[in-house]
């Protein structure tokens, strides 16, 4: 998520507040994103700030929309 544009993020965000609704601008509509028993769901992933790609740290706010899980660096198989 910290590579994600700006446009990218606001439209996630837009999905996850209130309005539940996805904007997609190519096509001149809007979504409803599902809520109750048919609800959506969102898996992001994200590596930390320091591992380069001039990544970037979310707003707190957004951050907390999401559960985290922290994994342990994996070794290589040889």
């Amino acid at each position: 998520m910290n590579l994600a544009s700006q446009s990218v993020l606001e439209g996630l965000n837009a999905c996850l507040d209130y309005r539940r609704r996805l904007f997609i601008a190519e096509l001149n509509r809007s979504f409803e994103i599902g809520t109750g028993s048919g609800r959506s769901r969102f898996f992001a992933c994200q590596n930390p700030r320091g591992q380069g790609g001039n990544r970037r740290a979310l707003p707190k706010s957004f951050v907390n929309r999401f559960t985290t899980v922290c994994f342990e660096v994996i070794g290589v198989v040889g």
